[in-house]
């Protein structure tokens, strides 16, 4: 099996968006993570930041699909006091 490889290129000083290979080895012996570990360990941290955690739906319910709703599915005089789709 082939491995991915990620070149990373440290710069001479620690800023709030880069670090050190000092720091990061300071990092790894603290957290006890060897260099790559501490580096996968970063990134699963900044993915659960910046990505979603559920698949985005397709938006709001359009109005003829909920006409449809309303004409298949007879409701015999019953009316929620509210609904989980708006319209309905």
């Amino acid at each position: 099996m082939a491995s991915d490889a990620l070149l990373l290129k440290f710069k001479d000083t620690d800023t709030v968006n880069t670090v050190t290979r000092a720091a990061v080895r300071e990092m790894s012996r603290t957290l006890g993570f060897n260099e790559t570990q501490l580096v996968q360990y970063a990134l699963a941290k900044l993915r659960a930041e910046v990505l979603p955690a559920y698949v985005p739906d397709e938006g709001p319910v359009p109005q003829a699909m909920l006409r449809h709703i309303r004409k298949t599915v007879k409701q015999n005089d019953y009316h929620p006091s509210r609904s989980l789709l708006p319209g309905i």
